[in-house]
Parts: structure tokens; C-alpha cells; sequence
């Protein structure tokens, strides 16, 4: 009877979800003025990989297609293979991808930013390990923002940015927003993670138009901050005792 009580619970706080953060695609206007570039090149785009082994993975951008596999066999932390635009945090590292424009979102202020998203699955996720609890492997797209802390300073014993990925697809599936923060002098940051999307079907081109606003609304909320400038975009595919691959035609974020 608990357990019922539960998952009736969590499909509850599920559907409100999606219902208060899904806005159908019908009601979302169009991009008119670009905070990323309209377009995936290697000139405005910077790959990278970090913790999974190469070969097999890799990231690389071809035919303005973002190209990725992504392998770690370890059940004990992720690795992702990525593209990014923007400026990282703490000074971590130089970038010679910027985006076009920095825009400030308010937490009480109606402001609309949206995220248009093309990709797919290239192959089955390869599960490294039989404990579905010690695995994982998702698509995601990482925002990272200067709340007023001191984006760029180098000490990290205090949080200094907010980290928000908005999950396209994640294995096993998350339905709940999750907060937490980084290890104090590793890195001790705000992060904020919400699930969007799922890409179910492998070599199936999905197609995701929605506001992203009502995410970092929602974060600044909980870690009670009144702004967040993006600085940094990334998208990702995020691997743990798993290996798959994706394609990627479009990761476009703007206003109306």
C-alpha cells in the first residue's frame, strides 16, 4: 500500500510537471534574435571530451552535424562528450566559441527564452554493468550562468555559478527536478537538473521546441538568487558504465 502511495506520489508531481514546465509547441513563438549560433560549426562551436575512453569516443563536428560517442566503463563517475559555446566558470578554460549574445534572466520577471533542439540516437545504449542503479547515459543540454557570486573567480570553497542541464532523454528516466551542490575547493557550484524530453527510438530525428525560461526561473527560486546570466551553453551526451552515440543538427537558443 506505500509503495502504490508512493509511485502515485511521484506520477502526481510528474504530470504537474509537465504540465507547469511542457508548454505545447503550438504556444511557443519563434526565434527572432539568436543567443547561440544559428548554426553548428566548427568555428562557432568548440568540442571536447572529458572522463570517457579514447577511442572509442569522441567528439566532432561534421556537415554542421555535431557527431558524438561516448564511452566510460566505470560505475563510479560520469563522463560526456560535448560541444560549447560561452565562457566557463572559475576561468577553468579559454574558448574561442562565444556566443552571440549574453542575455540576464530575472527570477520575477516574465521573459521568454527558447530552446530549439534536431538530434538522435545513433545507437543502442551498451550497458557496461547489470546494476541499473550504477548506470547511466543521457542527452542533455547544459546552461551555466553568472548569479552575482563571481563567475570568473578562481576560488572554488564558494559556490561562484548555476549549473542547469535540461535533460532531452536520460537512462534510467528522471521525472523530478534535482538540486544539489558541487564539493567545496573541487568544485562547489549551484546545480539544478529538470527533465524535459525523452528520445526513446533510436535513429529517430527528434525535433524540440519549448521555453527554458521556466527552468532557470525555477532554480533561482530554490537557491534563492535573483539572476542568471547566461554564459556558457553546452550539449551533451553523458555516459556511466554505459557506451552510445548521438547526432545533433540543431541546438538553437534565443527570444522572440
Amino acid at each position: 500500500m506505500l509503495l502504490g502511495f508512493l509511485i502515485a506520489s511521484l506520477l502526481g508531481i510528474y504530470v504537474i510537471y509537465k504540465v507547469f514546465y511542457e508548454p505545447q509547441l503550438s504556444t511557443i513563438p519563434e526565434i527572432k534574435e539568436y543567443t547561440t549560433s544559428s548554426e553548428i560549426h566548427a568555428e562557432e562551436w568548440n568540442t571536447s571530451t572529458w572522463k570517457v575512453e579514447v577511442p572509442p569516443s569522441y567528439a566532432k563536428i561534421e556537415n554542421a552535424i555535431f557527431k558524438a560517442v561516448a564511452c566510460q566503463s566505470s560505475q563510479d563517475f560520469f563522463g560526456t562528450s560535448l560541444i560549447q559555446q560561452g565562457d566557463s566558470p572559475h576561468g577553468w578554460w579559454n574558448t574561442t566559441a562565444k556566443l552571440r549574445k549574453e542575455i540576464t534572466i530575472y527570477k520575477d520577471e516574465e521573459q521568454l527564452l527558447i530552446l530549439n533542439f534536431s538530434g538522435k540516437r545513433t545507437s543502442k545504449i551498451e550497458w557496461l554493468s547489470s546494476d541499473p542503479q550504477k548506470r547511466a547515459n543521457n542527452i542533455g543540454i547544459l546552461l551555466v550562468g553568472d548569479v552575482g557570486q563571481g563567475y570568473y573567480d578562481p576560488d572554488t570553497s564558494k559556490p561562484r555559478a548555476l549549473f542547469i542541464d535540461i535533460w532531452l532523454d536520460t537512462d534510467p528516466e528522471v521525472y523530478v527536478p534535482n538540486h544539489w551542490q558541487g564539493v567545496e575547493n573541487v568544485e562547489n557550484d549551484f546545480h539544478s537538473g529538470f527533465p524535459a524530453q525523452t528520445m526513446p527510438e533510436v535513429s529517430k530525428e527528434y525535433e524540440f521546441k519549448f521555453r527554458i525560461d521556466t527552468f532557470i526561473k525555477g532554480s533561482l527560486r530554490h537557491w534563492n538568487l535573483e539572476r542568471f546570466t547566461l554564459k556558457m551553453v553546452q550539449c551533451y551526451l553523458e555516459v556511466k558504465a554505459s557506451n552510445a552515440s548521438i547526432e545533433v543538427s540543431k541546438v538553437l537558443i534565443g527570444t522572440p
